[in-house]
């Protein structure tokens, strides 16, 4: 039910190739899901990865599509090329990215005990490295590929790939997710932090600040509504609007329903008082 949300569509043909066990782990930084202690900084990456999952990174290109008369440029605030949900990655500097996948596959693999030898750990790095999962672009349709695997969508043929070296499932999974963790901190700091500065730096220098201009058609239907909406007058005791009367001296037939019953209610709720006031005073 989760996977065929409307927002999740993109990577819905992946769900079958997806390994939804180390998936969730990823998503809890490899944490059991009893653990419920959670750091400053274990918050705001969690907070980190589900944005990407959901595409609500507060990007230029997630304000140009909500606010697009305010952020209207199609194209990127900082260097100026087109503008997507992804293109924060390679922005400033587009081999970074690819820097930090490899460095954080490297670094683990080789300081890791997988009971491996020299040229079977750089196989090993080697194999994950050239993964489609970290390919700019995918190969064929319904396929992982880099922005999908950023998102944190673990696919089965890279925990495969590990296991063809005799290591045990439980292991391969903490490794990759291990893996993608790294790249994730990495790319909070490295690459989403400096962004992050870089488009609040040009918004106050376009002195753009909330609350952002919303698209015309809303004012209008606002204004729209206001125009059409009656102000009433209320003179007459029946307690209907003086604009339903037929004339100003009549009043029309439900007006004289309500009032009746408004007059039976108030002696009833006397007659009840004064009933209960002698009942009292005989006891």
């Amino acid at each position: 039910m989760w996977s065929s949300q409307k927002r999740n569509k993109e990577w819905e043909a992946l769900v079958s190739q997806t390994d939804w066990r180390s998936t969730w782990f990823f998503f809890n930084h490899n944490q059991k899901t009893t653990h419920n202690v959670t750091n400053f900084k274990l918050n705001y990456l969690k907070s980190f990865k589900i944005k990407i999952l959901l595409n609500e990174l507060p990007t230029y290109f997630h304000f140009h599509k909500i606010y697009p008369y305010t952020f209207y440029n199609n194209n990127c605030f900082n260097c100026n090329l087109a503008d997507s949900l992804t293109h924060w990655h390679t922005c400033s500097n587009p081999s970074l990215i690819f820097n930090i996948i490899q460095t954080s596959i490297s670094e683990y693999i080789n300081h890791t005990d997988l009971d491996l030898s020299t040229n079977q750990q750089e196989e090993l790095i080697h194999k994950i490295s050239n993964h489609y999962a970290f390919y700019p672009i995918p190969l064929q349709t319904n396929q992982h590929y880099l922005d999908i695997t950023l998102k944190g969508l673990i696919p089965k043929s890279l925990i495969e790939i590990v296991q063809n070296f005799n290591i045990s499932y439980k292991l391969v999974s903490q490794t990759i997710i291990a893996i993608l963790l790294k790249v994730n901190e990495l790319s909070y700091e490295q690459i989403w932090k400096p962004y992050c500065i870089n488009f609040a730096n040009w918004k106050q220098q376009q002195e753009l600040k909330p609350p952002y201009a919303w698209p015309s058609f809303q004012s209008n239907q606002n204004n729209k509504r206001n125009s059409n909406r009656k102000n009433y007058t209320y003179s007459c005791l029946c307690g209907l609007p003086d604009q339903l009367h037929p004339n100003s001296n009549t009043c029309p037939p439900i007006s004289y329903a309500i009032h009746k019953i408004n007059i039976w209610t108030i002696l009833w709720i006397k007659y009840n008082i004064s009933y209960n006031h002698i009942l009292n005073l005989q006891i």
